[in-house]
């Protein structure tokens, strides 16, 4: 579109350059200097509204996501679940358990436990496109507690995402939970032509003799109306290192805490580009982008810490 855009503009400095010099060499004329004259003005005002009608716009806003790490068991998980994030919660508990059987050690390594939470965290996000934004045209209908939804969208409507695709999304970015248990009820609907992309990399905290850095994570889906990007990163690397329930200090044998609280960041920004900014199907991509960003604060928002939440059971054996 932005060559389009070129070949329109240099078009219309030809038309308005060509008029006037047909008009001053035909002077005698009575219609073609008052024709080049309209032709000159609505060419003017058209190219003095592009700027006004094409314009980019660029929405910015984030989100916290609490996470717990238990280094007794060890597993990470957020404490208190909502009650309705039974997707969510199968799908980062039994990704916790599946690290810890096949490669525990990382609980172990104070440097490596940021980078278990930020990958959650991209887990996570992934895991709330395949189940609660499976469609970009999701249509829900709510009846009190019971919530139904229907995908609507035409193949041609989609970019499909199989499960095989979204993990190798994470395998690319060397997620450690690349091969865990991602659970796809179908193929994931983006809008056409969207691209999906993930960057993961650390930074230096510039701290003298600091044995950590600061892990971040960049999600991108793009396609020719919008971009919509989740950058994920760790605060000021805040840690708190108590029971979230009690707030007490637990030691493990060896005297470390026990227990690791963090708040991770989300960043979400959402860009629709100038070129289609009045394109008749706007308003759906835009539609999409408001569920999205309503839709990730439902399914990363916390549970009641009072009381005690039980332990989480998935797939409990049969008695």
């Amino acid at each position: 579109m932005q060559g389009v855009l070129i070949a329109n503009i240099a078009a219309i400095v030809v038309a308005i350059g060509t008029a006037i010099i047909l008009a001053l060499n035909n002077a005698g004329s009575k219609n073609l200097p008052l024709a080049a004259a309209a032709l000159v003005g609505v060419l003017v005002g058209y190219g003095i509204q592009l700027p006004f009608e094409l314009v980019k716009s660029t929405t910015r806003e984030t989100l916290g996501v609490e996470l717990t790490t238990d280094r007794s068991i060890p597993e990470i998980r957020q404490w208190a679940y909502k009650g309705n994030a039974m997707s969510r919660v199968g799908n980062e508990v039994q990704a916790s358990r599946w690290l810890a059987s096949t490669n525990r050690s990382l609980f172990d390594d104070a440097s490596q436990r940021d980078r278990i939470a930020a990958d959650l965290v991209v887990f996570s996000l992934l895991s709330f496109f395949a189940q609660y934004e499976r469609d970009w045209q999701l249509q829900r209908t709510s009846y009190g507690t019971l919530e139904l939804t229907q995908a609507v969208s035409k193949p041609e409507e989609c970019t499909l995402c199989a499960e095989q695709d979204l993990r190798q999304i994470l395998i690319t970015s060397g997620n450690v939970f690349a091969d865990a248990p991602l659970q796809v009820f179908t193929k994931v609907c983006l809008p056409p032509n969207t691209a999906l992309r993930l960057t993961a990399g650390s930074t230096d905290t510039g701290a003298v003799g600091a044995a950590f850095k600061l892990e971040w994570r960049l999600l991108t889906l793009e396609n020719p109306f919008c971009r919509v990007s989740f950058s994920v990163d760790h605060p000021a690397h805040n840690i708190l290192n108590v029971h979230p329930f009690r707030r007490q200090y637990v030691p493990l044998e060896n005297g470390e805490s026990r227990y690791e609280m963090r708040t991770m960041g989300m960043a979400l920004e959402t860009t629709f580009f100038a070129l289609r900014a009045q394109h008749r199907d706007a308003k759906r991509y835009r539609d999409w982008t408001y569920r999205v960003s309503a839709g990730l604060h439902e399914w990363f928002m916390p549970g009641d810490r009072t009381p005690e939440p039980r332990p989480i059971v998935v797939n409990p054996a049969p008695q």
